[in-house]
């Protein structure tokens, strides 16, 4: 196993990490599931200070990198499920809940049956629409409907 594309049991032998650092780290699945003991964003902040750890080793030359991303323009993303602090949730428009783990957002999303959507690109052409439309004469008569 490694940790940042660095063997464990040298992280280890040369007192780099404890054993439980290693354990903790090998243990942690994206997204992070938060549990009794632990919260997600104590997972985060361990991850956080274990990487940081093989990070400063790696740049004091303590150990090396079997690969490094980096030189090659490939890098890992980390994403936690979390929405981060000052987020006071996200509001769910289809059920009308606000929620802030992003996992649990895009299931309620799905479970009401729409889909979310963003700048990706189109994966189906765009349609045309064809037929004889007088928009303003709708939307006019839709108001005054409306209104009465």
């Amino acid at each position: 196993m490694s940790i940042m594309n660095c063997d464990e049991s040298e992280l280890f032998e040369k007192q780099i990490l404890t054993q439980e650092e290693i354990d903790t780290y090998s243990n942690l699945r994206i997204p992070y599931r938060s549990s009794a003991d632990i919260s997600v964003s104590d997972l985060w902040q361990k991850h956080r200070e274990i990487t940081q750890k093989v990070k400063k080793a790696v740049d004091a030359g303590l150990i090396q990198q079997k690969f490094d991303y980096a030189e090659k323009g490939e890098t890992f993303h980390v994403i936690s499920d979390n929405l981060g602090e000052g987020v006071q949730g996200v509001l769910n428009h289809a059920d009308g809940k606000k929620y802030d783990s992003k996992s649990s957002y895009y299931k309620a999303v799905k479970a009401a049956g729409c889909e979310v959507v963003g700048n990706d690109a189109p994966t189906e052409g765009r349609k045309e629409i064809r037929g004889n439309f007088d928009v303003s004469k709708e939307l006019k008569q839709a108001l005054q409907q409306h209104l009465r």
